[in-house]
């Protein structure tokens, strides 16, 4: 693998993980805790239908793209929800769909919080749950918790059963709490393997702590 190669990879990771912080940083910083509120006024009259050609178009607004939805998700703090992925010596236990190169493969890993922010984890793949291996390894992650969302990134290594190589991953997870032991999220890696592409892999995932 060439040294502009393992730049690119490096730099998708960690523009993510920037972006990511930055974002989550941001709004953390400016959303208090739930509070007590008047009730909202009536919404105002819906605005007038432009007539254009004989077509009638609406002045709506467009429909919220998936990195809109996702940052709408993850900065709608709950506070209540603090302490999900502050427990000590914790374990997160993260199953998920994976799509890369076109392919899709499920996926599951293992995060154990062994000290302080860092982390051992383990990570396995296949066509299908129960379907055999297609590719496992395990690496170190390393965490931090903004309110009730853990933003982690990881790097591990490990063999490619199809490929019969080894290969590592460089990666970057945002986990939501949904309740005080379950959470969902997405995540974002790309691959360190002898003839496979920079291109990113995406997961989407869900799992649960204790």
């Amino acid at each position: 693998m060439n040294k502009t190669t393992m730049q690119k990879r490096v730099g998708i990771i960690g523009a993510a993980l920037v972006i990511g912080l930055a974002t989550l940083g941001a709004y953390a910083q400016t959303s208090p805790p739930p509070a007590t509120v008047a009730p909202a006024a009536p919404p105002p009259a819906p605005a007038p239908t432009a007539i254009v050609t004989g077509q009638s178009v609406s002045n709506s607004i467009a429909p919220a793209t998936f990195f809109v939805t996702a940052e709408n998700y993850f900065t709608s703090f709950n506070h209540d929800l603090a302490g999900t992925f502050a427990k000590p010596k914790q374990i997160e236990v993260i199953s998920g769909v994976d799509t890369y190169d076109s392919k899709m493969s499920a996926a599951l890993s293992l995060d154990y919080q062994l000290w302080n922010h860092l982390g051992i984890r383990a990570t396995g793949r296949g066509a299908t749950v129960g379907a055999a291996l297609s590719n496992a390894g395990a690496g170190i992650s390393y965490h931090r918790v903004v309110v009730d969302v853990d933003i982690s990134v990881y790097a591990q290594g490990g063999w490619d059963f199809d490929r019969k190589q080894a290969r590592g991953e460089l990666g970057v997870q945002f986990l939501k709490a949904l309740t005080e032991n379950t959470f969902a999220g997405i995540s974002l890696y790309v691959p360190i393997e002898k003839g496979v592409g920079t291109s990113p892999g995406f997961s989407v995932l869900t799992g649960f702590t204790f």
